[in-house]
């Protein structure tokens, strides 16, 4: 059985400057996923930076 989705880590910066990431599941297509993950981002003010495939527990651990 094939899945259509892929697990990202995706790492947003907030009006303050602040960096966060966030597990984020989308689809497989990197391009689409970017899309929908800086709509979800932006509709809370914050901008997408980065989108990583897979879970990255380490980057939770983000300082800025």
């Amino acid at each position: 059985m094939e899945t259509k989705e892929m697990i990202y880590t995706a790492v947003f910066q907030n009006g303050q400057g602040k960096l966060f990431t966030s597990r984020y599941t989308g689809v497989i297509s990197r391009s689409e996923a970017w899309l929908s993950a800086a709509q979800m981002g932006g509709s809370d003010g914050n901008c997408l930076l980065a989108l990583i495939p897979g879970d990255h527990p380490d980057c939770h651990k983000l300082k800025t």
